[in-house]
């Protein structure tokens, strides 16, 4: 749940973006373009190719930006697998043929 409220606050802070670069009047760029991304009210920037290859551009962005919090967070523990327990470890190790029968009494012993 964590990692949604994370990736829904960096889309937020992405997507407004220019609207806070902006000097507060609606001018960005210090007045060389209008409230539209068009330079000085000449054409449409780049057109649908330009607009689709930003959009496509700024999805894969995204993602790549959740794709590594999420890996972050993961590393850290804070979503994903539980740790396992001592006792746990120990079943493993002597599953597969780590330690003997006596180790593993004495060693589940210890930990107990």
């Amino acid at each position: 749940m964590k990692l949604h409220i994370i990736l829904f606050l960096i889309c937020i802070v992405v997507l407004n973006f220019p609207a806070v670069a902006g000097n507060g009047d609606g001018e960005c760029c210090g007045g060389m373009m209008d409230s539209w991304g068009h330079m000085w009210g000449y054409g449409s920037g780049m057109g649908i190719i330009g607009f689709l290859m930003m959009t496509i551009f700024w999805i894969i962005v995204i993602l790549v930006i959740g794709y590594l919090i999420y890996l972050l967070l993961k590393n850290a523990n804070i979503i994903g697998g539980e740790k396992e327990s001592a006792s746990g470890i120990l079943k493993k190790r002597y599953a597969m043929g780590e330690i003997t029968k006596e180790q593993f009494e004495e060693m589940k012993k210890n930990i107990s």
